[in-house]
C-alpha cells in the first residue's frame, strides 16, 4: 500500500489498517509520504506490524517518506538519496513469498526550493530517479517503487515535465501502473501517486481505497501470490466478565474473621475467594470487534459510540455527495479526534502519574 498521510491523526491511519486486518486484506508492505516529523515511535506501532523505519527532513517542515512491514518479513536497508523537498525516498531489499523485491517510498515536493527554478526542480528529481533504477534493475531483482511523485500521468500528453518523467521510466525499463485519479479536490481529479515495476509474466492488479483521512487516496498493488493462499487467524480477545449479574456477595468470611494468626487468615481468604473469583469471572475468550472492544487503552465506551456515528456520517458523506453531509462529517470529525486526543492525553498523565516512582514503568508509556 501507498499513502500520503500529510501528517494526519496517526489513530485515523491505525484505525483503517485494523479494519484491513479485520478483513484479511492488510498490506505486506506499507509504504508512506509526508510523515513529518517522527517524535515517539512508541505511538507509531501497529499490531502485526514491525517498527516503522523511515527517513524524515532536518532542516524543514513536512516531507519524508517511511515504510511498515509486516512480522516475519526480512529485509536489508538500501543506500537512498534524500534531497529535501526534491528527491525523499527510502528503499529496502524485502524477502517475501521466497520472492527478492526491491520495494521503495518516494516523495517528491510540489514546492520549488527558494534556490532553485522549476525546471532545475524536475530536472534534478528526473536525475535522481533515473540513477536509482539503474541501480536497482542491476540487481536484476523484482521492483516496486512506490510515492507522491506530484506529477499527474493523466496529462502525459499535454504536459512537458510529465512526458520527460514516463520517459525516464521507459528508459530503465520501468512501467507505471496506476491509472486512475488518487487525489480529488472540488475542481480536480488528478493521478499523483503512482506505483513503479519492472514488468514481467505474472498477473497484478493495483487498487484506490476511497477514504477521506487524507486528500490523497490509499493505492494498493496487489502482486502474484507463490505460496498457498492460508486461512486467516481471527483477532480475539480475553477478558473476565465483571457485570453486575455475575457479581455473587453471599459468602461466608466467619472462617477468616475466627483466625488468631493473620497469615493463616490470609491462606483461608484466599481459600474461599479465587475459586469464588475463577468459577464467577472465568477468562472468556471472544472474536474481536473494532465496534464493543477497545483497540487503545483510552478508548472509552463513549469513543466507541461516537467512532460509528463519525463512520455512518463518513459513509452518508461518500453515498451522497453534498456541501451538507460533508459539513455535518468535517464538524463531528474533528470534535472525535479533539476527543481522542484528549483522551489519549489523559490516559498517558495518568501512567505517568502512577509510575512517579517506578523507574522500570517509564520505558513502556
Amino acid at each position: 500500500m501507498s499513502f500520503n498521510i500529510q501528517s494526519i491523526n496517526f489513530s485515523d491511519f491505525k484505525e483503517l489498517i485494523m479494519q484491513l486486518t479485520e478483513k484479511g486484506n492488510n498490506p505486506d508492505v506499507i509504504c508512506l509520504q509526508e510523515i513529518w516529523q517522527v517524535i515517539d515511535l512508541n505511538f507509531l506501532s501497529i499490531p502485526g506490524y514491525q517498527d516503522i523505519i523511515y527517513k524524515q527532513r532536518n532542516n524543514r517542515q513536512g516531507g519524508g517518506v517511511a515504510i511498515y512491514l509486516k512480522n516475519g518479513i526480512t529485509f536489508k536497508l538500501l543506500d537512498s538519496p534524500f534531497l529535501e523537498q526534491i528527491y525523499e525516498t527510502i528503499f529496502l531489499e524485502i524477502c517475501l513469498n521466497n520472492r527478492i523485491i526491491n520495494i521503495g517510498s518516494i516523495y517528491r515536493s510540489n514546492t520549488v526550493p527558494s534556490f532553485m527554478t522549476q525546471s532545475d526542480h524536475i530536472s534534478t528529481f528526473l536525475d535522481g530517479l533515473s540513477s536509482s533504477l539503474a541501480l536497482l534493475t542491476a540487481t536484476c531483482h523484482e521492483i516496486i517503487i512506490c510515492g507522491d511523485f506530484n506529477l499527474d500521468v493523466l496529462k502525459c500528453n499535454s504536459n512537458n515535465s510529465v512526458n520527460d518523467y514516463i520517459n525516464t521510466l521507459y528508459s530503465q525499463g520501468i512501467l507505471q501502473v496506476v491509472t486512475k485519479p488518487t487525489r480529488f479536490t472540488s475542481n480536480s481529479a488528478t493521478c499523483l501517486d503512482h506505483f513503479l515495476v519492472n514488468p514481467g509474466l505474472e498477473l497484478f492488479e493495483t487498487m484506490i481505497l476511497t477514504t477521506i483521512i487524507s486528500d490523497h487516496f490509499p493505492v494498493f498493488y496487489l502482486g502474484p501470490k507463490t505460496n498457498p493462499k492460508q486461512s486467516k487467524k481471527e483477532q480475539e480477545i480475553t477478558f473476565r466478565d465483571f457485570s453486575d449479574q455475575n457479581i455473587y456477595s453471599n459468602l461466608n468470611w466467619q472462617s477468616v474473621i475466627g483466625q488468631n494468626n493473620p497469615n493463616d487468615a490470609l491462606d483461608e481468604f484466599l481459600n474461599i475467594f479465587l475459586p469464588t473469583f475463577d468459577n464467577y469471572f472465568a477468562p472468556k475468550t471472544v472474536k474481536f470487534n473494532k465496534n464493543i472492544h477497545r483497540i487503545e487503552p483510552w478508548v472509552t465506551n463513549g469513543i466507541l459510540i461516537s467512532r460509528r456515528t463519525k463512520i455512518s456520517l463518513q459513509q452518508d458523506y461518500f453515498k451522497k455527495s453534498n456541501d451538507k453531509n460533508k459539513s455535518k462529517f468535517k464538524i463531528y470529525r474533528n470534535l472525535y479526534n479533539r476527543i481522542i486526543k484528549l483522551a489519549k492525553r489523559n490516559h498517558y498523565h495518568e501512567q505517568f502519574k502512577q509510575n512517579a516512582t517506578n523507574i522500570k514503568k517509564h520505558g513502556l508509556y
